[in-house]
């Protein structure tokens, strides 16, 4: 039924006199369109993937050259800042994928300088389109390398990574969700619905 709703939705955009070139403002190149035929605006478009925005998540701005959409997950009261998932693309490369996921394992610390990947717990599940999707997460010491304009690498305790691969007929897509740990486990029901609800849309 969701993958119903989703399709003709879309499937109405395309068939309203154009209505489906109109969206809002793309922020600096972002692929994230908005299907008009949604009245609620829960519905986008990432670049050809087509799911629901869950509540309390929003568009945020591309704070990298590599990214292709950001969205902002609402903290959670007594949390430090939100969180936030990255979404990259880099074409058909799978070898790729064991690499993004290594650099996910590596970017977080463990006590007793305990591998990441001892502590990290993965799902598989397909999408309502059939997509493989491969759910990863774990908690820990969030180091993110400076950035420019940043005095020095910051390290963030208590964080949590809430990241996907989703296999897609065009290649795989990369899902980096991040944050303080509190608002990252509250919306991880909310990250698997967002993943479980992606159609593929051929252009």
């Amino acid at each position: 039924m969701k993958l119903l709703l989703l399709v003709l939705g879309f499937a109405l955009v395309l068939g309203c006199g154009g209505a489906g070139e109109k969206s809002v403002e793309l922020k600096r190149q972002s692929v994230i369109q908005y299907v008009e035929a949604d009245t609620t605006g829960r519905t986008i478009l990432i670049a050809n993937l087509l799911t629901r925005l869950p509540e309390g998540w929003s568009e945020g701005d591309i704070t990298a050259d590599r990214q292709k959409a950001r969205l902002e997950i609402e903290q959670v009261e007594g949390d430090p800042e939100p969180g936030q998932v990255e979404m990259f693309f880099f074409g058909l490369d799978e070898e790729r994928i064991a690499i993004e996921i290594n650099r996910w394992y590596g970017q977080f610390l463990q006590p007793g300088y305990r591998p990441t990947v001892e502590v990290a717990r993965r799902e598989e599940f397909d999408s309502v389109d059939g997509m493989r999707v491969l759910l990863t997460w774990f908690p820990g010491t969030f180091k993110q390398v400076r950035r420019r304009g940043d005095p020095e690498d910051s390290v963030k305790p208590e964080w949590m990574c809430l990241s996907a691969v989703v296999w897609t007929p065009d290649g795989p897509w990369y899902f980096r969700g991040s944050g303080p740990k509190c608002t990252m486990r509250a919306n991880f029901g909310k990250m698997k619905e967002f993943l479980e609800n992606l159609v593929f849309v051929v252009m």
